[in-house]
C-alpha cells in the first residue's frame, strides 16, 4: 500500500475539474441566467398585478361614488316629483271641491225655492179644504 497517491487520482481529480467547468459553463450558469430572469419576471408581474389590484380598487371606490351619487340624486328627483304630484292632486281637489261647493249651492237654493213655492201651494191649497170642510160641516158657505 503506497502511501502516496497513483497517477489515476490525479487523472480522476482532473476530470473532476474538467467536468465541473464544463457543466458550470454549459448548465448551471445558463440555468441560474434563467432562473434569475424568471425572478425578474415573478417580481414584474407581482407589482403590475399589485399596480393593476390598485387600480381596480380606485375605479371600484369611482363607481360606488357615482352610484351613490346617482341613487341620491334619483332620491331627490323621486321626493321633488312627489311634492309637484301631491301638489297637482291638492289643487285638483281644490278645484273639485270648489265645482262641488257651487253646485251644492244652486241644488240648495233650488230646492229652498221649490221648498218655499211648494209651501205657498199648500197653505193656499190647506185654507181651501179648510173653508170646504168648514162649509160642509157648517152647512152652509163661508
Amino acid at each position: 500500500m503506497d502511501l502516496f497517491p497513483n497517477e489515476t487520482v490525479f487523472l480522476s481529480f482532473a476530470l473532476f475539474i474538467l467536468t465541473y467547468l464544463i457543466t458550470s459553463r454549459l448548465i448551471i450558469r445558463p440555468v441560474l441566467k434563467i432562473l434569475s430572469v424568471r425572478e425578474k419576471e415573478i417580481f414584474g408581474a407581482e407589482q403590475r398585478a399589485a399596480e393593476q389590484r390598485e387600480e381596480s380598487e380606485k375605479s371600484k371606490k369611482e363607481y360606488y361614488t357615482k352610484i351613490q351619487g346617482l341613487r341620491s340624486s334619483g332620491t331627490s328627483l323621486r321626493h321633488t316629483e312627489r311634492m309637484k304630484a301631491l301638489e297637482e292632486e291638492k289643487d285638483l281637489l281644490n278645484v273639485a271641491q270648489d265645482r262641488f261647493r257651487t253646485t251644492m249651492d244652486k241644488m240648495e237654493f233650488t230646492l229652498n225655492k221649490e221648498i218655499v213655492e211648494v209651501h205657498d201651494d199648500l197653505w193656499k191649497e190647506s185654507s181651501q179644504l179648510a173653508r170646504q170642510v168648514a162649509s160642509k160641516i157648517v152647512g152652509r158657505s163661508l
